[in-house]
């Protein structure tokens, strides 16, 4: 099922936050539809799911997909090789700081 939705998201215009797409890329999954109908129906993982984004949000989080490196950076969105390189090469450098200080 991750693999449908990661696809459907991705490359083929799947609306993750619409239920009747959950519910068709589910169904084309073969995962049993009236039960992944009546979930959302009965907001079983509203509150879940309100508390993660909460959470998510407090600590700047706001895109898809995030990246935290060394729980100090955060790195959002789809960004390229430079950027995540620029993360891990200031890791190191900090660490080498941190090691010297000692």
């Amino acid at each position: 099922m991750h693999l449908a939705l990661f696809k459907a998201h991705w490359e083929g215009g799947g609306r993750l936050e619409d239920v009747e797409d959950l519910v068709r890329i589910g169904c084309r999954r073969r995962a049993r539809c009236d039960r992944a109908a009546e979930r959302d129906r009965r907001d079983r993982y509203a509150a879940v799911i309100d508390d993660n984004r909460s959470e998510a949000e407090s600590v700047g989080i706001n895109a898809i997909p995030a990246h935290i490196f060394g729980r100090r950076y955060l790195v959002l969105g789809a960004q390229p090789y430079a950027a995540f390189q620029q993360v891990i090469d200031r890791l190191r450098h900090d660490d080498a700081t941190d090691s010297t200080a000692e």
